[in-house]
Formats: C-alpha cells, sequence, structure tokens
C-alpha cells in the first residue's frame, strides 16, 4: 500500500514537471512591404561588388531593410510593426537572399517586443523557404522557431513577402 502511494506521489510529481516545461506554440502571420524602388524606398543597397551602385541580383550585394509589416498584403492595411535590419545576396545564381532582421512589434499585445529573424530565403522556389526564429525581446524574450516565407506578389524589385511565423517561448 504504501509503494503505491510512493508510486503515484512520484508519478504525479513527474507528470507535473514535464508540465512547467511545457510553452504552448503561437503562430503570427504579417507580411513585409519591401520597397526598393524611391523615393519610398524602405530597403536600400549600401554594399557590393560596385559600391551603392551595385545591381540587386548580384552575389554579394547588401540592403538595409526598415520595412512596413502589415496584418494583410494590402500596404494600408493594420500595422503590425517594422523590419529593421539586413540581407544580402548570397548566392552566386541570384537565388537566393540571407536575411538578418528584427521584428519589431508596435501594436497589440506584442507592442515594443521583437522577434529575431535570421535565415536564407530561395526566393525562386515556388513553395518558399523556411528561415529561423532565433530568439526575442520583451514579451517575447527566449523565442525559439520558424517561419515559412512566401512571396505574396511582386512589381519590378518591390515585393510583399508573407511570414507565416511559428514560435515557443523556452
Amino acid at each position: 500500500m504504501a509503494s503505491q502511494k510512493l508510486f503515484f506521489i512520484v508519478l504525479s510529481l513527474a507528470i507535473l514537471s514535464c508540465s512547467w516545461g511545457y510553452q504552448q506554440e503561437e503562430n503570427i502571420v504579417f507580411y513585409m512591404q519591401d520597397i526598393v524602388s524611391k523615393p519610398n524606398a524602405t530597403a536600400i543597397v549600401v554594399a557590393g561588388v560596385n559600391g551603392i551602385s551595385s545591381e540587386l541580383l548580384n552575389f554579394g550585394t547588401v540592403l538595409v531593410i526598415d520595412d512596413l509589416l502589415t496584418e494583410e498584403p494590402d500596404h494600408s492595411s493594420t500595422v503590425v510593426g517594422r523590419a529593421k535590419g539586413i540581407y544580402e545576396f548570397s548566392d552566386v545564381k541570384g537565388n537566393a537572399v540571407h536575411m538578418v532582421f528584427s521584428v519589431v512589434f508596435e501594436n497589440k499585445k506584442y507592442n515594443g517586443s521583437t522577434l529575431e529573424i535570421h535565415g536564407t530565403d530561395i526566393f525562386t522556389r515556388s513553395s518558399g523557404s523556411e528561415v529561423s526564429v532565433v530568439g526575442g525581446t520583451g514579451k517575447l524574450r527566449y523565442a525559439r522557431g520558424y517561419s515559412n516565407v512566401t512571396l505574396h506578389s511582386a512589381v519590378g524589385f518591390d515585393g510583399i513577402l508573407k511570414f507565416n511565423t511559428f514560435f515557443r517561448l523556452d
């Protein structure tokens, strides 16, 4: 009888300790409004083989971004925040861009918090790419996860990227 009580106490503690470490996965979808064309550019070339006059799709071209993030693809939809960071063309064939940026939230429950995105987007892939959520700040401190990135639409070099983002707070 005493061994049964001890067994149930140990089992209960094991279940309780496992549930303490479990965090529910969160999902956020946002659209990055990436504008390269002037005069309203939010992504500008800052370095490359030919300096700031480097061609966008050339291997080694680096851009700094401050892109608007919205809830829907329409530029005038509700603002989620801004994507602030860099990306560089990291494929000799011009098919991929390596992204490193912060999603700085400006509304709703994550206002002032960030998610840190890092990864390579092979934008010629119709199924999109997966990039990492490697951290966060504020209410999103210790975030870990991934984001599926797809090209929603493009006109010239201006594009709207969809980020379907999943993360947990460790």
